[in-house]
């Protein structure tokens, strides 16, 4: 056996576990009601479905987008989940050369074991919602972003931008992100001093592609607070008859 493989045996096998652990009882239970909320609104035509996540306004689209071809062609638990065991798996991997990028490779295998058997993480990779996929993207933006500050090079800065959008995307936690690149820069700038004009093209770009999905939304919020609006007056109009029903039959039965 080679040294080379050798040295990834350790890595493959926190891979495997963490594998094996996603998968066990996958569909043991059923849908609960957030996973019924993304498997109705994934089996919709995309027209449709971007729609409604416009009107919605909770959740970008993307987790919906990528569910959607799954979705038409089946109702199993386990197929419906899987694409959350592999983020969450990716999710391990990316951890293990986030944490080697940063430390040793001792460092970077005990982090990827602890993100392995997290019990919060083995929960969202078992789901069928987009937080293991958040995770996926979040992980991949930090490693490439850290890349990127030490080598310049970029590919990196390519990929920081690509994986931020995709998590920007996927959920609206992922503008934590920002704050940690800007907060990164901002206690160590003079060692990235070179690196500060490449991040402010890259979050430039990060913006104008986030853009389509920010004005999207903007205008489907405006219809979304007409309608709260709406509602608000028809629950109120209910209200207000029910109670003058109830005052109406206690007089009838005090008489």
């Amino acid at each position: 056996m080679s040294d080379r493989l050798r040295a990834h045996l350790p890595v493959a096998a926190v891979l495997a576990a963490a594998t094996a652990v996603r998968l066990f009882r996958l569909g043991f239970q059923s849908l609960w009601c957030d996973e019924w909320f993304s498997y109705n609104l994934t089996q919709k035509p995309l027209g449709v479905l971007w729609a409604d996540a416009v009107h919605d306004a909770v959740h970008p689209p993307l987790y919906y987008l990528l569910l959607h071809p799954l979705a038409v062609r089946t109702t199993s638990e386990v197929w419906l989940r899987l694409p959350s065991v592999v983020f969450g798996v990716l999710s391990v991997w990316l951890t293990y050369r986030l944490a080697l990028a940063l430390t040793n490779r001792a460092t970077a295998l005990t982090a990827a074991a602890l993100m392995a058997v997290s019990s919060f993480q083995v929960y969202h990779s078992q789901e069928l919602r987009m937080y293991s996929m958040l995770t996926c993207f979040g992980v991949a933006a930090l490693w490439a972003l850290w890349r990127a500050l030490e080598t310049l090079r970029w590919r990196y800065w390519v990929a920081f931008i690509v994986a931020s959008a995709l998590s920007l995307y996927t959920n609206y936690l992922a503008a934590a992100l920002a704050v940690t690149a800007v907060g990164a820069l901002a206690t160590h700038w003079r060692c990235y001093r070179r690196a500060l004009g490449p991040f402010l093209l890259s979050a430039a770009l990060i913006t104008v592609l986030w853009l389509p999905w920010g004005l999207a939304m903007l205008k489907g919020g405006q219809g979304v607070n007409e309608r709260r609006q709406q509602g608000s007056v028809k629950i109120a109009a209910v209200a207000t008859a029910g109670a003058l029903t109830r005052i109406v039959c206690a007089s009838s039965t005090v008489t």
